[in-house]
């Protein structure tokens, strides 16, 4: 299988603490993961950083190969998204256009 998603050596440090250390981690294509643990295991934490979200990251993200740093925001959106958890919506919108929303 070819890895669709590839994590090497992640780390964050927030607050001078760091949050994550030596993330690493391989999908291919067709796989399923789950990321399960606690309240504030640092789930959303790892999401948020693998598409970018947290600037001072350190290591490497790859999506099919091409470096997510490097990749643009709308061609990053295009093929990861995040949806957050709590949040308000204005617009009157279905379930399925929510979601899809999330790419741009």
């Amino acid at each position: 299988m070819t890895s669709t998603l590839d994590i090497q050596a992640l780390s964050l440090t927030l607050g001078g603490k760091d949050v994550l250390k030596d993330v690493r981690l391989t999908v291919s294509q067709g796989e399923i993961v789950i990321l399960l643990g606690p309240n504030g295991a640092g789930k959303s934490t790892l999401l948020r950083t693998v598409l970018g979200l947290h600037s001072s990251m350190r290591g490497r993200v790859q999506w099919q190969g091409e470096s997510l740093g490097e990749m643009d925001a709308v061609t990053r959106a295009a093929h990861l998204s995040w949806l957050p958890q709590h949040g308000v919506v204005t617009e009157p919108l279905s379930v399925l256009e929510l979601v899809t929303s999330a790419r741009f």
